[in-house]
């Protein structure tokens, strides 16, 4: 297959279906080309591979390797003229040895649950023939957000425990369908009704994309809990944003070092994490995965409040940084020039990976020309009249609005009763397209208690 020929297109399968059927068949073709894009650059790698054992490397990286071929587009030569060498940071891998109280399958109520983790350090020199992928996300800031960013626990409101808080915390998760067949399910969650200390709670959702998408975002569901409550033990409760933002880069990082049965060079994820501290909720992530407050206002209308706003390539701050790595921000073209889908991430001579979010855990192809895992971090203070707070997956967002999610379940008496409903409606919608195409569906939902 050509990868630097002119611009791609789509062909006659994508052609046929509809707006929204053309989208998820694109991401499958996709899922496809990028597994032979692999195998296209294989004899590269190991060519590479001979060339830096010849000049005395230490320890050989083969997924930094690839980034560093695959950012020049597959030349060899381009990557050794640009070539340098830079030590590899320290990598510290948290093990998980007791989860409990999330769900891919089902609807199910978070219990108490606590983490036993163990930690282990590894450290290596890497000498490469090219530019080492540096972590562009430590130096980039994140977007600005028009949401309060309170930094500290101000008040006792802060340190009161989750059972005076929360009413019931669930999560429900439904594997889409491809041509009306059902596809392994890519989204994973996870929530917890106490986390490290009795006044703090977590729930998290999980869109994995690409050929492993599913492995992904199950290894950030385990890891990601476990190196955020790693890091509250080390840094304290109170640097709840770097806590959050270091978490979210070493789960990112781990990923380098995972059997390669999570291959993540062209595979990914996104990321949304909410830690609720008492009245206080932190929410985080990289990609579209989506968090909104449901709040009753004084004249009993429900309204629907976002906490997060979509990583897409086509923002301008997010546009700018990617084409500063020497990336492109393009869209697909079927066969008569017609544009298809959303604005994608290319590399600058090859029509891979095809990212349609700027930020994302993995995916260490488009990191290296600009995606970055620095999770941007808004602080809410939940007020009375909050209800629910509800973390979705984009099936969801697809067809329903902040505003059809809030309306939907402002009547449910329980976390639970609202996942399913939101569940139910979402695919419903989804089916009404009538094109045998639903995308995975993850909601976690959180149900305040009232407070008097």
């Amino acid at each position: 297959m050509e990868y630097r020929s002119g611009r791609r297109s789509a062909e006659s399968p994508l052609e046929e279906a509809g707006p929204m059927g053309r989208e998820i068949l694109l991401r499958a073709k996709m899922n496809r080309d990028a597994l032979m894009y692999e195998k296209d650059v294989s004899l590269k790698l190991n060519k590479l591979d001979e060339v830096t054992a010849g000049v005395g490397q230490e320890t050989k990286d083969k997924q930094q390797s690839w980034s560093l071929l695959a950012a020049w587009g597959g030349d060899e030569n381009a990557c050794m003229s640009q070539g340098e060498n830079r030590a590899m940071p320290p990598c510290q891998h948290p093990r998980l040895t007791s989860l409990a109280g999330d769900s891919d399958d089902d609807a199910s109520i978070a219990s108490k649950s606590t983490y036993a983790v163990t930690r282990s350090d590894c450290t290596g020199k890497v000498s490469s023939p090219g530019a080492y992928l540096r972590l562009q996300s430590i130096a980039t800031a994140p977007a600005p957000h028009p949401l309060p960013d309170l930094l500290r626990l101000t008040a006792s409101r802060h340190q009161i425990p989750m059972e005076t808080i929360i009413h019931s915390m669930a999560s429900l998760s439904r594997a889409g369908k491809e041509r009306g067949k059902k596809k392994i399910n890519q989204d994973s969650c996870f929530a917890f009704r106490q986390f490290v200390h009795a006044h703090q709670a977590i729930a998290g959702v999980m869109d994995g994309h690409g050929p492993n998408g599913h492995a992904v975002s199950r290894f950030i569901r385990k890891r990601l809990p476990a190196a955020i409550a790693e890091e509250i033990k080390a840094k304290g409760e109170v640097a709840v944003q770097p806590v959050l933002r270091s978490s979210f880069i070493q789960a990112h990082e781990d990923l380098r070092y995972a059997p390669e049965s999570i291959n993540a060079r062209l595979s990914g994820s996104t990321a949304l994490v909410t830690l609720l501290q008492g009245k206080r909720v932190t929410a985080a992530w990289v990609g579209d995965s989506r968090a909104i407050i449901v709040r009753q206002e004084e004249a009993g209308v429900w309204r629907g409040i976002p906490l997060t706003q979509d990583h897409k390539p086509s923002v301008t701050g997010e546009y700018n940084r990617i084409v500063n790595y020497g990336g492109r921000v393009e869209k697909l073209a079927d066969s008569s020039g017609r544009e298809i889908g959303p604005y994608r991430v290319w590399l600058p001579r090859a029509w891979v990976p095809g990212l349609a979010m700027s930020r994302a855990i993995g995916d260490f192809v488009a990191h290296s020309v600009g995606v970055i895992a620095d999770p941007e971090v808004v602080i809410h203070e939940v007020d009375d009249r909050d209800t629910f707070l509800i973390l979705a997956s984009d099936g969801v967002w697809e067809f329903m609005s902040i505003q059809d999610v809030a309306t939907l379940v402002a009547p449910c008496i329980s976390a639970e009763e609202a996942c399913r409903l939101i569940v139910q409606e979402a695919t419903s919608r989804w089916q009404a397209v009538d094109e045998g195409v639903i995308d995975d569906i993850t909601v976690v939902a959180t149900k305040f208690l009232k407070q008097q």
